[in-house]
């Protein structure tokens, strides 16, 4: 039985040498990222079956002269102020769940 994939917190400070884009390209593009929300700016949540060390492996180009860092969500202990969509999005079923349409 295939375990559930990971929700981690990707947070990141603001620099002229990072490049949202870049970070939402490879959020878009990378096979193993089955799904990502961002409802706040600069906060990323990212449905996965990596490990946190293997995600910030995977973008340390990213983020050359400031610092980043990935956290695993604990949904049974989750609050905060935010949208509707948002709760939906953490909540949603992903045992079947395919990588985003690319």
């Amino acid at each position: 039985m295939a375990e559930d994939p990971k929700i981690y917190s990707l947070n990141f400070q603001a620099s002229s040498n990072t490049h949202y884009k870049i970070v939402e390209n490879w959020l878009y593009i990378d096979v193993r990222i089955l799904d990502y929300y961002s409802p706040i700016p600069l906060v990323y949540f990212i449905k996965t079956n990596l490990t946190a060390r293997q995600l910030a492996e995977a973008t340390s180009f990213m983020f050359p002269d400031v610092g980043a860092i990935f956290a695993r969500i604990n949904t049974q202990d989750l609050d905060g102020v935010l949208g509707p969509g948002a709760w939906e999005w953490f909540y949603k079923d992903t045992s079947k769940m395919a990588p985003l349409n690319r």
